[in-house]
C-alpha cells in the first residue's frame, strides 16, 4: 500500500507540474511581427505569387536582338537553352513558371495570321484551348496572336502534360517572328498569369535587325 501511494502521489505531483507550466506558457503573448518564413518572398508554397502588388521588376534588355522585357526581380534568368530559337529565359522561385522570349525566321509565312493558322490551327500537334487575334491582340504595339494550348513532352520517366500561352508577332523588316512563350503546370497556370501578362505588357522590339537566320538544327516548333 506505502508503494502504491507512493506512486499515487509522484503522479499527482507530475501532472501539477505540467499544469502550471502551460498555464504559464498560455499566457504569453505572440507578437507575429517577429515571425520569420522560410518560403521565397511573395510567394506561397505550393503555387504562384501570393501578393502581386508586392512584387519587385528588373529590366531585361538584348541590344544585338533588339528587344527588352520586365520580368520579377527574384526570377533566373537562362541564356543557355536555346532549343525552339529562345533567346532568354525567365524561371519562377519555385520552378512551375517559365517564360521564353523567341526569336526565329519568319520563313514562308506571309503574316503572323498565315503563321497562327498553320502552326495551331491547321496542326493536330497540340490541344488549343483558346486563340485570339483581333484589333487588340498586339505585341509590342505589333499586330499578333494570343494562344492557349496544352502540349504533351515526353520525358525519361514518361509523359508529361504542359498548359501554355504564346504570343507572337511577325517583323517583317527583320524577317523574323518574336514570341513570349508561358509555360506551366496546368494547376499552377492561373497563379502566375496576372505576372505573365505584365511580362507581355512590358516586352519592346527595338531595332531594324538582325535578321535571324534558319538553322536546321534548331527547330520553329513552339
Amino acid at each position: 500500500m506505502d508503494k502504491t501511494r507512493k506512486l499515487l502521489l509522484l503522479s499527482s505531483s507530475c501532472l501539477a507540474i505540467l499544469f502550471s507550466l502551460s498555464s504559464a506558457y498560455g499566457q504569453v503573448a505572440v507578437n507575429t511581427n517577429n515571425l520569420t518564413t522560410l518560403t521565397p518572398s511573395n510567394y506561397t508554397g505550393s503555387s504562384g505569387p501570393s501578393n502581386l502588388s508586392n512584387l519587385t521588376y528588373s529590366a531585361y534588355n538584348d541590344n544585338d536582338i533588339g528587344f527588352s522585357i520586365q520580368h520579377p526581380l527574384d526570377w533566373r534568368i537562362d541564356k543557355n537553352n536555346t532549343s525552339s530559337y529562345t533567346v532568354a529565359g525567365f524561371d519562377s522561385p519555385n520552378g512551375t513558371a517559365n517564360v521564353d522570349v523567341r526569336v526565329f525566321p519568319s520563313g514562308d509565312y506571309k503574316s503572323i495570321k498565315d503563321y497562327g493558322d498553320k502552326r495551331f490551327k491547321e496542326s493536330g500537334d497540340y490541344t488549343l484551348l483558346q486563340y485570339y487575334r483581333n484589333s487588340t491582340t498586339l505585341l509590342s504595339g505589333k499586330p499578333a496572336i494570343k494562344v492557349t494550348y496544352l502540349t504533351t513532352n515526353q520525358g525519361f520517366f514518361g509523359s508529361s502534360t504542359s498548359k501554355a500561352l504564346m504570343v507572337a508577332t511577325l517583323i517583317p523588316e527583320k524577317k523574323s517572328i518574336y514570341a513570349i512563350v508561358y509555360y506551366s503546370n496546368p494547376q499552377d497556370f492561373n497563379d502566375f498569369r496576372p505576372v505573365v501578362e505584365k511580362m507581355i505588357d512590358s516586352f519592346k522590339i527595338s531595332g531594324k535587325g538582325p535578321v535571324i537566320q534558319e538553322d536546321n538544327s534548331s527547330s520553329s516548333v513552339p
